[in-house]
């Protein structure tokens, strides 16, 4: 069953050619807002909002890459600009994350505490094909699987609980008429 839709569009780099859009959850009919900005060349934020008109801000992140476009950290904050989680990436020799150790505050918000943990495998071409999650203490949470056509575009992106269990998954549909990427959210 499809319960929303974003569509997204790229210029020819493949970088967002937008700064903003909806999302629509056709199960019940709700329309939010993500506002992208780049407060510099080497940041991103999005901001998700409740509302399309963008008035009643839910919470926003602020990625950080490095010159070579690396990821760095990645910083959630609430609608009051609290800081309540972050993730930091590690790198393998041919510059892919690998890991992403995630880091949230305690309930007094003084002290920044490992919960999870992100574990990524590539294929041999450096695509992403399966990401694990983890609890601090090493159990699995769940995973997810990356699909590619034979040109190499994402086709599937399906996350599973930690027995196995299909949870959801995203079809993207590559449509050159439209230049740009179509996802499509499906429930199990």
């Amino acid at each position: 069953t499809e319960i929303g839709r974003i569509e997204l569009k790229y210029d020819k780099r493949r970088f967002r050619d937008i700064y903003s859009y909806y999302i629509v959850d056709t199960g019940t009919g709700e329309i939010g807002l993500i506002k992208y900005s780049y407060p510099d060349a080497y940041t991103e934020k999005a901001e998700w909002y409740r509302d399309p008109e963008g008035k009643e801000l839910d919470y926003y992140y602020i990625t950080e890459y490095d010159e070579n476009g690396r990821l760095i950290r990645d910083e959630w904050y609430d609608a009051d600009d609290v800081l309540y989680e972050y993730g930091v990436a590690v790198y393998d020799e041919n510059g892919n994350v690998v890991r992403k150790n995630w880091y949230e505050c305690d309930i007094n918000g003084e002290e920044y505490t490992l919960f999870s943990y992100t574990v990524k495998e590539y294929d041999t071409d450096g695509r992403l094909v399966k990401e694990e999650e983890y609890y601090s203490d090493g159990e699995l949470r769940g995973y997810y699987i990356s699909e590619y056509d034979t040109d190499g575009r994402m086709i599937k992106y399906s996350s599973y609980d930690k027995n196995g269990v299909l949870k959801w998954y995203d079809a993207y549909k590559n449509d050159e008429d439209i230049k740009g990427l179509g996802i499509e959210h499906y429930d199990k």
